[in-house]
């Protein structure tokens, strides 16, 4: 796949990997200036790999799996990925597994960067009214945040909460 990533080069603007090597996301990084659209599941030995990566991108599209542990999806470390987030990103989608406390402080930070996504899809995640409530005040601050898309499964936000999320943001799914 290497090769195949090295031969791509410039050209490459849309990549989809179903298994992320730390190899496979150095060389999108060093070979691959123009993608736009990624699609990654990471290990989690990935993660801490995959900044330098985006804070060097044009990404307007990020969609991040993991399948595995995801214990290295700490509070800060969240706080650090939101930060490497490029300015052109419009589209986020997430099946991390994180914890309630660094997605939520992910949204702090990340609404301290002024970009403004039009689009978040959450999936997987124990969502509480706390989670959507930072997701609410991010859209209010940035602006722009036109889709929400979350998991219905496992969540426990009120009706209240989801009320004022959909006073902010044009549509907010339950899937």
């Amino acid at each position: 796949m290497t090769i195949i990533i090295r031969m791509a080069n410039k050209n490459l603007r849309e990549l989809i990997l179903g298994d992320s090597t730390d190899e496979l996301i150095e060389e999108i990084q060093q070979n691959c200036p123009n993608i736009i659209k990624l699609s990654l599941t990471l290990y989690t030995t990935s993660f801490e790999k995959l900044l330098p990566l985006l804070s060097s991108s044009k990404l307007e599209f990020l969609y991040l799996e993991s399948k595995f542990d995801s214990s290295a999806l700490t509070p800060n470390f969240m706080q650090k990925f939101a930060i490497s987030l490029p300015k052109s990103l419009l589209h986020l989608g997430m099946d991390l597994g994180i914890i309630n406390e660094g997605l939520r402080l992910f949204f702090e930070e990340y609404g301290n960067c002024g970009v403004a996504l039009y689009t978040i899809e959450l999936y997987n995640y124990l969502l509480d009214d706390r989670v959507l409530e930072a997701i609410t005040k991010y859209a209010r601050k940035v602006g722009g945040l036109k889709k929400l898309k979350i998991s219905e499964v496992n969540t426990n936000i009120s009706e209240k909460a989801l009320q004022e999320a959909k006073d902010v943001i044009s549509s907010v799914v339950l899937l």
